[in-house]
This record gives structure tokens, C-alpha cells and sequence, in this order.
């Protein structure tokens, strides 16, 4: 019999609300968040507008609101938010559904946009098998906001799920997203659900 992955978007499918930006603005005080917020708003535009990539989009983000962290300062920030910030925003269907998966001994899989390091402890506690997340660049333990290598949106996800599991044809596949970004995620499972869980 094959084996059955369950693979979860996060933000908005497990959570009420987009976690990455809430976990950003835990790193500067409320007028920085404001200005940084401010100087991004031609980026928004220009992203609405599909001037620019999501890829692109999201480096600008990070670069602005993210600047000469030490990873050790970062990586507590981190691990604090995941502990006290995200379970707040826990859909109870989401997790109704990722302990029905893990009671059936499913692989389950988190692959999100958002951060690894903040998504990481978070997944682990809740029994997560892998997690698939951006993550960042770091040089002398220290970090910019760089993206390391892709964002993990749209066919990224996809390109680093089979990267971990294998051939498609080699198992079964369960798949939970709510944006676009997951759209080609949802493509290529037997089972998709789309925005909510009961769907």
C-alpha cells in the first residue's frame, strides 16, 4: 500500500490570520513598524499591480523589517512567538483534522511561505513530521532578511514536496491550502481542500 502524506499550507488554513507579518513587527518597536510599514507601500503597489514577483515582493519585506540580527536573538524571538503567539490563531478544524491524519499514521507535512524559523518549533510540538518553509540566509550567525534560495510559494511547494517524498505516483496525497499560492500544491493531490477544512 502506498503512504499517505498530508501536506498543510499554514497561514489562513491552519491559522485565522497571516502569521508572518505579525511575527515581524515582534522585532521592532511600534514607530519602526510603522515607518518600515510605510516605506513598503510602493512594493505593495507594484505587487498588486504584478510588476513584481512574489519572490521579490516578500525579500523587500523581510530585508526592511529584518535587519543585522544576530540568529541566537532571532531564533528566541522565535521560539516565544511560536510558544505564546500562534496557537491564539489556531483554526479548531485545522487541528481537529492535522490529529486525525497523525491518529491514521499519516506523514504530515507543514509547507508554508512564512518563516522556518519561527514555523519550525511550532511544527515539531505539534508533532509535525517535515516542515517545507522560507528560510533565511545567515553569514557569521548573523542574518539581513535575505531569502535563502526560493520562497516557498506556488510551484516551489510543490518542487520541495516531491523533493522530500519522492516520486508523485509513489503515494497518496492530502492537501490543505487557501490562497493561490497553494494552487499548484492542490493540483497534484488525490484529495484537496480548499479554504476549510469540511470542504
Amino acid at each position: 500500500m502506498k503512504p499517505i502524506i498530508a501536506a498543510f499550507d499554514f497561514d489562513g488554513t491552519i491559522t485565522t490570520k497571516d502569521m508572518l507579518l505579525s511575527f515581524l513587527c515582534q522585532l521592532n518597536t511600534r514607530s519602526e513598524n510603522i515607518l518600515n510599514s510605510i516605506k513598503l507601500i510602493p512594493t505593495l503597489f507594484a505587487y498588486k499591480l504584478g510588476l513584481i514577483s512574489n519572490h521579490s515582493a516578500k525579500q523587500k519585506l523581510l530585508s526592511q523589517f529584518i535587519q543585522n540580527f544576530s540568529l541566537s536573538d532571532l531564533q528566541n524571538i522565535a521560539e516565544n512567538f511560536a510558544k505564546t503567539k500562534i496557537p491564539v490563531y489556531i483554526r479548531p478544524d485545522a487541528l481537529e483534522r492535522i490529529r486525525w491524519h497523525q491518529a491514521q499514521k499519516h506523514q504530515c507535512i507543514l509547507i508554508s511561505a512564512g518563516l522556518e524559523i519561527y514555523l519550525k518549533p511550532w511544527a515539531e510540538n505539534m508533532g509535525f513530521d517535515q516542515i517545507i518553509a522560507t528560510q533565511l540566509e545567515v553569514e557569521d550567525q548573523k542574518t539581513q532578511g535575505k531569502i535563502k534560495g526560493q520562497n516557498c510559494f506556488g510551484p516551489e511547494k510543490v518542487k520541495r514536496l516531491l523533493e522530500i517524498a519522492g516520486p508523485r505516483e509513489n503515494f497518496i496525497l492530502y492537501a490543505y491550502g487557501d490562497s493561490r499560492g497553494d494552487r499548484e500544491l492542490l493540483a497534484i493531490a488525490d484529495y484537496r481542500f480548499y479554504q476549510r477544512m469540511s470542504e
